[in-house]
């Protein structure tokens, strides 16, 4: 069984120190931010065969991210090169399958207005 803690005050999060924080998302049991150059920090519980990470990771990879955002069991992350990516759990089997989620298509064209 889990060991779930509740806070109830807020805490800084170890292991962005350093980082320039540009933006930050949450969702279900897992977190993301974006850092000033471009990276992609992930922390909270794992995807699929993933285990859970208890302070920020930087995602492994060349590319340059700008958006991301959070469901409750998956994560879309957009691209400067305005490619979107699908990670997280397939439970209905529609993850990242262009045969069954043409809305990813529509996610790669349309030009997302940051704030």
């Amino acid at each position: 069984m889990d060991n779930i803690i509740s806070i109830s005050l807020p805490q800084a999060t170890i292991g962005l120190e350093g980082i320039e924080i540009v933006s930050i998302d949450a969702n279900g049991d897992h977190s993301a931010t974006l850092s000033g150059d471009r990276h992609l920090y992930t922390w909270g519980r794992g995807f699929g065969s993933t285990s859970d990470v208890h302070c920020p990771r930087r995602l492994p990879s060349s590319l340059c991210f700008i958006q991301v955002a959070l469901g409750w069991n998956h994560m879309l992350v957009l691209t400067g090169g305005g490619e979107v990516f699908m990670l997280g759990g397939n439970h209905h089997g529609v993850l990242g399958d262009p045969q069954k989620g043409s809305l990813v298509k529509h996610l790669c064209a349309r030009r997302i207005e940051r704030s």
